[in-house]
């Protein structure tokens, strides 16, 4: 089955509203999903609040989660919070804060996980923290150094893991840490494919080296259609997403 992604954009090129479908939750596709996601901008055109509508055919039911996001005086994200609708009291919150250098290099990311206990609403359980710092070296991101905190106390960080980047050029090539490899090979300027520990999807490229088409090679396949203008989609994802070897869709 193929996967169909298409975007509405408003005066400004900026997605109004994207709609994913024909995605098999079921090997027989009994079972289908349907996710349509709608923006909400400020006075400056950036991106306030994403509200994400996942909807599924057998058994029918629809869940809304919802991602707001705060900027710095440069227009950076400086933080996004992200819950399931009537779950936020309940299973929690996850509240992302971004850091960063003179050049607007990501320096690093700070990661809670707010939980309640489902039968009190206020009653609170913990909070999972984590850090991811970045290192550079002629603007590339090097190494990513991932923390986590003993005793909910930011002053006993504990290093988990290093990941090293590995570069051909201008190329992003290698990912690797403890348990974590992500390569990518490229087949030429438009088509590539990332192995993330032994899982392949390849990618094609447009002209513009927009995300047009991926194939995770077990009959998941998104095609995806731009409306005139191009949206700009880097403000939906945490800024070193694609720095961190990712595709994303501009």
């Amino acid at each position: 089955a193929e996967v169909t992604e298409t975007t509405t954009l408003d005066q400004f090129n900026n997605p109004l509203k994207t709609m994913r479908s024909g995605i098999k939750v079921t090997a027989d596709g009994s079972n289908q999903q349907t996710t349509v996601v709608d923006y909400t901008y400020d006075d400056d055109q950036k991106l306030r609040e994403e509200k994400r509508t996942v909807s599924y055919t057998n058994p029918s039911k629809t869940i809304i989660s919802y991602k707001k996001y705060r900027y710095n005086g440069y227009g950076e994200i400086t933080r996004t919070e992200s819950y399931v609708e009537g779950e936020e009291k309940t299973k929690g919150k996850t509240i992302e804060e971004t850091e960063y250098d003179e050049k607007g290099n990501v320096l690093n990311v700070r990661l809670f996980v707010d939980k309640y206990k489902p039968e009190n609403a206020k009653d609170y359980v913990s909070r999972e923290l984590y850090k991811y710092e970045y290192e550079y070296h002629g603007g590339k991101i090097v190494t990513n150094r991932i923390y986590t905190v003993n005793d909910q106390s930011e002053e006993s960080w504990v290093l988990m893991e290093d990941r090293n980047y590995t570069y051909s050029g201008n190329n992003l090539v290698s990912v690797k840490g403890d348990g974590y490899s992500l390569d990518r090979n490229y087949s030429d300027a438009r088509t590539l494919s990332l192995n993330l520990n032994g899982e392949i999807t390849s990618y094609v490229l447009n002209e513009y080296n927009f995300l047009i088409k991926s194939d995770n090679g077990k009959g998941e396949v998104m095609n995806v259609t731009y409306e005139p203008g191009n949206g700009n989609f880097y403000h939906m994802y945490r800024l070193d997403r694609e720095q961190e070897g990712f595709l994303v869709i501009k």
